[in-house]
């Protein structure tokens, strides 16, 4: 119980950022932030780890330097792609980091008006660089591992997706069969492909039709993903913001 309220003690909610954690048992991995306060975090994509374990983190929000934080994980939950989804609750965390992280969450609850940026990719490692790329431009991110949850996401009105960044390779989906999915079911969103493209594959991206959606080669430069993003009728301008190294 005293867990649960340390969370919602402080601001809570989704701010571009990444996280190596360290823990005492278990392997150590690389994790993308789904939610955070100065209280805990909740990091998917990365491996395993069991309730109760503690861990040390290294915590990247865009906006904030690296911070290294103890940490003991609370819930562990298997994601079906072979990642995990854990909550972390984190130990003694010193006042000014804790204020830190309290202003960066609610100027993020601030700017969830605008539009996001929705990023589908079965890659984490795709989606741990848009995360950066995106945050360093000022845009807030949506991350979707399936095409099933890029759909959801688009269900929820608080989303208010923008922009539709789609890997080119979703497994069972190609890529432009989501971006299609994703038109039909909001016309307002703005698609794109990624793909890690070679010469080739930038000669034949020619012989596709007017009409397709662009390609937006990976790794991704800021220029072209700002650019791409831009040309949606709904962007909002990009802030200025780059994301922290340990």
């Amino acid at each position: 119980m005293q867990q649960r309220i340390e969370r919602r003690a402080h601001a809570r909610g989704r701010v571009a950022g990444s996280a190596t954690v360290l823990p005492m048992r278990g392997r150590p991995g690389e994790y993308l932030v789904d939610d955070v306060s100065a209280g805990g975090a909740r990091l998917v994509g990365g491996p395993l780890v069991g309730a109760g374990v503690p861990a040390r983190i290294l915590l990247r929000l865009v906006g904030l330097p690296c911070v290294r934080l103890n940490a003991v994980v609370v819930r562990t939950d298997a994601c079906r792609d072979g990642g995990a989804a854990i909550a972390f609750s984190f130990r003694n965390v010193p006042a000014q980091v804790q204020a830190d992280i309290n202003r960066t969450v609610v100027e993020s609850l601030q700017r969830s008006r605008r539009p996001a940026v929705l990023v589908a990719d079965p890659d984490v490692t795709v989606l741990a660089r848009m995360v950066d790329a995106l945050g360093a431009l000022g845009h807030r991110s949506i991350l979707a591992f399936r095409p099933s949850e890029a759909m959801r996401f688009l269900t929820q009105p608080c989303a208010d997706v923008g922009v539709a960044l789609v890997g080119m390779d979703q497994g069972s989906v190609r890529g432009d069969d989501l971006l299609e999915l994703i038109r039909r079911r909001s016309p307002g969103v703005h698609g794109a492909l990624m793909a890690a493209r070679s010469s080739a594959d930038a000669a034949r991206e020619a012989d596709r039709p007017p009409e397709s959606a662009p390609i937006l080669s990976l790794p991704p430069r800021p220029g072209r993903l700002g650019a791409v993003i831009g040309a949606a009728p709904n962007a909002a301008p990009a802030e200025e913001g780059k994301p922290p190294r340990c």
